[in-house]
C-alpha cells in the first residue's frame, strides 16, 4: 500500500505567544509513523517553521513564540511510514496570529454591590492588532454558577477597542449574582471575560410593565413581549375544587396541589403563602428534583410551651440538604380554625432563616350544628385538626 495525502484540519486564529497544537486526518494506506509540518508567510510563502515528529499521533505542538503575532501563515503536513515513504502533501490551510483578545467590565468590579433591581452592564472589546470580533453574549449567574439569563447574541463591525452593553432586569434584593461575557472573532478564536461576582442590594425594586410594545414600523408589526411565565400544575383531584375564583380547596387529606416543572428555585428566596389553614402538619414543599433527599418542609404546628396558659398556632421549617437540616419556627399566635385568612412568610438568605406569621382575618371558635343528618357526628367543632 501507498502513503495516502493527509488533510489538515482548520485552525483558529490564536496567540503565538502560547504552545498551539496543529492536528490533521489520515485514512488508509501504510501505517504512519511519523510527520512532518511546514509553516509559510501566506504572502510569499517563505518557510517559517518545519518540523519532523516520530509519533503515531496525528499531530504536531508549535512553541510559543515560534510565530509571530498579527502575521497571516499557512500550514501544510506530510507523513512517512516505517520505510521512510513520503505522502503527497496535504491541503494548504491560512491563519492568522493574534494577540488574545480582551474582554473587560468598565463599570463594575468583583464583590461591587449594585443598588437596584436592574443593571445596564458594559464589557470593551480591544484586540492589538485591530482583530474584529465577530458576537458576544452576556451571561448572568446564580452565587453557585448556574445559569439565570443570557442576552441575545450581539453583533458588531467597530474597530477595537470598543463598548457594548446588556441591562439585566428583574434582580433579588440581598442576593449574589456572577456576570460573564463570551465571544467569538471574525477568525475564530473564543473569548471570554472573568467572571464577576457582584452583589444586589437596594430599598425599591423597580417596577416593569408586564407587556414591553416595539413598533417595527419598517416590516409593518408591532412585537409584544411579556415576562410573565405561566406555569402549569397538576392536583389531586383533577380538576381542583375551587372557593370563590382564587382559592382552592386543600381541606381534606389526600387533597394536594404541585408544580415540578418550569422555574428554578434559587439558594436565596422570599416565599409568601396566602391561605385559610385546614389540617395541623405539612402544608407545603419544596425539593430538590435531582436529589429528593434535600427539601424544605412547613409544618403547622398546635403546642404550649413553658409558662404558657393556653395552646399557640406557629409554624416551623424542616429544611435538609447535603450539609446536614435545620429546624426553624416562626412567631406564634391565638389558635387559628378553618375560617382564618393567615399569611405565612418565609425568607432565606444564605443560612438565615427568617419567619413570620401573619392573621389577616379571624373568627371564633365556635360549636355548629351539622345540617346534613346522615353524617357520623351532627356536630362540627371549627378548630383545625389533624383528627378525624
Amino acid at each position: 500500500m501507498a502513503m495516502v495525502k493527509p488533510i489538515a484540519l482548520t485552525k483558529n486564529a490564536f496567540d503565538a505567544t502560547n504552545n498551539e497544537v496543529f492536528s490533521f486526518t489520515s485514512s488508509g494506506g501504510n501505517q504512519i509513523v511519523k510527520n512532518k509540518i511546514t509553516i509559510r508567510k501566506n504572502s510569499d510563502n517563505t518557510i517559517v517553521y518545519t518540523n519532523i515528529l516520530e509519533t503515531f499521533a496525528f499531530n504536531q505542538t508549535v512553541p510559543a513564540n515560534t510565530l509571530t503575532n498579527g502575521e497571516y501563515y499557512n500550514y501544510f503536513f506530510n507523513t512517512y511510514d516505517i520505510s521512510n515513504n513520503e505522502s503527497p502533501a496535504s491541503n494548504i490551510v491560512p491563519f492568522y496570529c493574534y494577540t488574545q483578545p480582551t474582554l473587560t467590565f468598565t463599570n463594575i468590579s468583583n464583590n461591587d454591590t449594585i443598588e437596584s433591581s436592574n443593571y445596564q452592564f458594559i464589557v470593551e472589546y480591544d484586540q492589538i492588532q485591530d482583530e474584529l470580533l465577530d458576537n458576544l453574549k452576556f451571561i448572568l449567574y446564580d452565587i453557585n454558577g448556574n445559569i439565570l439569563s443570557e442576552s441575545e447574541t450581539l453583533y458588531s463591525t467597530d474597530i477595537p477597542p470598543f463598548q457594548m452593553n446588556h441591562t439585566f432586569e428583574g434582580m433579588g434584593n440581598n442576593t449574589s449574582y456572577q456576570i460573564q461575557v463570551i465571544g467569538s472573532t471574525v477568525n475564530g478564536t473564543q473569548i471570554s471575560s472573568s467572571k464577576i461576582t457582584f452583589e444586589v442590594r437596594f430599598e425599591n425594586p423597580a417596577v416593569y410593565t408586564k407587556i414591553d410594545l416595539e413598533n417595527k414600523c419598517n416590516d409593518g408589526y408591532v412585537q409584544f413581549r411579556s415576562n410573565l411565565v405561566f406555569i402549569d400544575g397538576v392536583s389531586n383531584p383533577d380538576p381542583p375544587i375551587y372557593i370563590g375564583t382564587e382559592s382552592v380547596d386543600l381541606g381534606e387529606i389526600g387533597y394536594w396541589l404541585e408544580w415540578n416543572q418550569g422555574y428554578n428555585i434559587p439558594s436565596n428566596f422570599i416565599l409568601e403563602l396566602w391561605l385559610t389553614p385546614a389540617l395541623l402538619g405539612e402544608f407545603c414543599k419544596m425539593w430538590n428534583v435531582s436529589s429528593l433527599s434535600e427539601y424544605a418542609q412547613l409544618n403547622l404546628l398546635r403546642n404550649r410551651l413553658n409558662g404558657e396558659m393556653t395552646l399557640k398556632d406557629t409554624f416551623e421549617v424542616y429544611a435538609i440538604g447535603e450539609n446536614g437540616y435545620v429546624t426553624t419556627y416562626s412567631n406564634r399566635v391565638d389558635i387559628l380554625n378553618n375560617l382564618s385568612k393567615i399569611v405565612v412568610w418565609v425568607k432565606k438568605i444564605n443560612d438565615t432563616w427568617s419567619l413570620n406569621l401573619d392573621v389577616l382575618e379571624r373568627t371564633d371558635n365556635v360549636l355548629m350544628w351539622n345540617p346534613d343528618t346522615q353524617a357520623e357526628s351532627n356536630v362540627e367543632f371549627n378548630k383545625i385538626t389533624n383528627l378525624y
